[in-house]
């Protein structure tokens, strides 16, 4: 038997290479063994020693691989035992493993359960806090409901009463109506002129400074830009015949007294924001004998719904005059008091271009021959992170100037917001 085709072992080249002879001589044994011939030939004792000699020769090398297959077989069946240790561990580990992991999805289940009970507990308290929260609400409006009619009954027959009185009065005096303004504006021209052409009635046209974001300017003396505004305003409605007299007297930074000085009768505002006003002039602060009157100075069509249809000028005036029916019936929806007190006039502003009266003093364009095309820019005052930042101007002012510069086959009218170079210079960063 040739032991070498046994070994299952890495053996280094020289090693393979004298395994391959002992292979040959193996084979050669094997031939000599079965050929009895070529045994019995064999007479020479040299060749018979030289033979003798490979054998033993090959018997050492035989002995040598043997103890080392034996020391290496000793080896891996150490090595196998480890294994098979470390198998064990392993599984025992994972034994123990599967247990926690079964703990686990137990206490996991008992989790859920507890979830399950608190959420159906939470939807609980939820239902009943949701219900008592519409109880509330519920109970809110209904009495918010009641104090305003009953607000508005006060106001109701408040005004009855100014309006006896007013007629009473009218047989022996003429009624004071008192037109607030503190810009430049003609949203109430037209009104002023027709009440002027009727001797029942005494017309005062007050312009005070304007300060759009109520900032008490008043308190503080004006600037030479806000002075030369509130006197341009000023001369505004003197040109146009009617009865005006400033409100702010720059000598002795202070205001007049309507009350004392103008005993109105009525009172119109053309805007709504009561901050705007000196506090002596707000409706808050006037006789409540005096009824109230709200000409609005735009059309409104933002998002805006209470600041343009339920500010205390809209509840508490006993005229609102209303651009459209529309209007109307938002004022029905925002407003606390309702449109009761809403009348659909149309938009004053609109009556210059329907009686011709706009044709009396026009815009000369430069290209009268109108070749050139025409382009009004009105870039609104809320610029920057504004309440209502509609404006856009100081992101693109310059893009504007720069294009206007090079297209000179267009002729522009620049129409801002008059409140715009107040907030361009109060408001650096865009705050206005």
């Amino acid at each position: 038997m040739c032991f070498y085709n046994k070994l299952g072992i890495n053996i280094k080249l020289e090693v393979i290479m004298e395994l391959i002879i002992n292979f040959r001589i193996c084979t050669i044994l094997n031939s000599v063994k079965n050929e009895n011939i070529f045994i019995n030939q064999v007479n020479n004792k040299f060749n018979m020693v030289k033979l003798i000699s490979k054998v033993l020769n090959l018997s050492n090398s035989y002995n040598y691989y043997k103890s080392n297959h034996e020391l290496l077989k000793k080896q891996l069946d150490q090595l196998e035992a480890k294994k098979q240790d470390k198998l064990n561990l392993i599984s025992i580990e994972l034994k123990n493993l599967k247990k926690d992991l079964q703990e686990n999805n137990n206490d996991l289940k008992r989790l859920h359960e507890i979830q399950n009970g608190i959420k159906i507990t939470q939807n609980e308290i939820k239902g009943v806090y949701d219900n008592i929260q519409n109880e509330i609400k519920i109970t809110h409006d209904e009495n918010k409901r009641v104090y305003l009619n009953i607000q508005n009954e006060i106001y109701a027959n408040r005004i009855l009463q100014n309006l006896d009185i007013i007629k009473k009065e009218s047989a022996n005096r003429k009624i004071n109506i008192v037109f607030i303004i503190n810009f430049q504006i003609s949203v109430m021209d037209g009104l002023i002129h027709l009440l002027n052409e009727d001797t029942f009635f005494n017309i005062t046209v007050v312009v005070i400074p304007y300060d759009p974001h109520g900032l008490n300017l008043f308190d503080n003396g004006l600037s030479a830009y806000q002075l030369k505004d509130y006197n341009k305003n000023y001369e505004y409605f003197k040109e146009k015949g009617f009865n005006v007299i400033k409100g702010y007297d720059e000598k002795s930074q202070g205001l007049i007294d309507i009350e004392y000085d103008l005993r109105p009768d009525m009172v119109f505002y053309s805007t709504s924001w009561e901050f705007q006003l000196p506090e002596i002039f707000r409706m808050e602060n006037l006789p409540k004998n005096i009824l109230f009157c709200y000409v609005p100075y735009g059309i409104y069509a933002a998002q805006m719904q209470d600041d343009q249809f339920n500010r205390e000028i809209h509840n508490k005036s006993w005229k609102t005059f209303s651009e459209t029916k529309f209007h109307k019936q938002l004022s029905a929806k925002y407003s606390d008091t309702g449109s009761s007190n809403v009348v659909v006039t149309g938009y004053p502003k609109m009556d210059p271009l329907i009686d011709g009266s706009h044709t009396k003093n026009p815009y000369l364009w430069k290209d009268s021959s109108h070749r050139k095309k025409r382009i009004i820019w009105a870039p609104h005052h809320s610029i920057g992170w504004s309440s209502t930042a509609f404006s856009t101007f100081d992101k693109n002012y310059k893009f504007f100037y720069n294009y206007a510069k090079v297209h000179t086959e267009i002729e522009w009218v620049f129409k801002p917001h008059p409140a715009l170079r107040h907030a361009s210079i109060f408001f650096p960063e865009g705050q206005a």
